[in-house]
């Protein structure tokens, strides 16, 4: 059970990332990027080193702030061009 709850904030970062994606919702990046950071540090702080997860934690991580700088570059080019 304490194994589930570590993966799942990890595992949730990538999927607020990929929905955010395809909803174009910058909230979706926001919170996948808070949850992803919060989700590896404490699997960094965690007795069982789960490198896996903590990968799985740093990909959301990126995943999110690739997306959201995106997004902004987006909203600050090809909208005001319009």
């Amino acid at each position: 059970m304490k194994t589930m709850l570590e993966r799942s904030p990890a595992i949730l970062s990538v999927a607020l990332g990929v929905i955010g994606l395809f909803s174009f919702g910058v909230l979706f990046y926001l919170f996948g990027l808070a949850i992803g950071i919060f989700a590896f540090i404490e699997l960094r702080r965690s007795q069982k080193k789960q490198y896996r997860m903590q990968e799985v934690a740093f990909i959301g991580i990126l995943l999110n702030s690739f997306l959201i700088l995106v997004d902004l570059l987006y909203h600050l080019w090809v909208v005001p061009r319009r």
